[in-house]
């Protein structure tokens, strides 16, 4: 009995601690200010170290992977023993895999975990366009509407989660466009890139599940 008790401490103890959490926001941050600034405060106030990264859709999608990579490293630097969470939304999401992938053929490091929230990692089949117009709405705007993966290709990335949303009443992103679902690409979850981890689908909105996925990595209120 003292033996299990003592076991069940250290595991309170364990989930109890301050956890080292990284955040990304998505296309739109600005409009996303009230949701990052109340969550921001309740991981805080629970004592978590928060990191917010940011990322520009006028950057070409390399510069915003490479950017996001090298801001991996430096965390790795500061935190070298510590488990570290990256939830990154939406198409923060794109930005933060691909800055996973070109992180770990850098660094064997699997105590660095993403978590893609809502992401259109397929796009929605936008058109192939001029330059001039891509210069227009932005680099990585452009790649995230034609999509960054491809549903022919497989891409497995190790140490991390995928969660999607999946009911298009409550969340357009899950809408298909031209017959393609944007988070998934009509793929078996099971086929995603983070292939080593399940892929969990909800039906909440789009915003919503940022905030279901922080509370369920981090729980607590305030």
């Amino acid at each position: 009995m003292l033996r299990n008790l003592l076991l069940a401490l250290l595991l309170l103890s364990s989930t109890a601690r301050a956890a080292v959490v990284v955040l990304v926001h998505g296309f739109e941050p600005q409009h996303e200010a009230p949701l990052w600034n109340k969550e921001i405060a309740r991981l805080e106030a629970l004592e978590h170290e928060v990191h917010f990264l940011t990322w520009s859709k006028r950057l070409a999608l390399e510069q915003n992977t490479q950017q996001l990579a090298q801001r991996f490293h430096e965390l790795r630097k500061k935190h070298p023993e510590e488990f570290i969470t990256v939830v990154a939304f939406s198409a923060g999401g794109i930005m933060a895999l691909k800055a996973q992938e070109l992180y770990q053929q850098e660094a064997a490091d699997e105590r660095l975990h993403l978590h893609t929230v809502a992401s259109p990692l397929y796009g929605y089949q936008a058109p192939r366009i001029a330059p001039l117009v891509a210069l227009m709405i932005g680099k990585s705007a452009l790649a995230i509407g034609q999509g960054v993966f491809s549903a022919e290709e497989a891409s497995e990335i190790r140490a991390c989660q995928h969660w999607i949303n999946t009911d298009c009443r409550k969340d357009k992103h899950a809408c298909a466009s031209f017959d393609q679902l944007p988070m998934t690409g009509n793929l078996p979850l099971d086929e995603l890139p983070c292939q080593a981890a399940p892929t969990t689908a909800l039906e909440l909105g789009h915003e919503e599940l940022v905030s279901h996925v922080l509370a369920e990595l981090f729980p607590g209120q305030i």
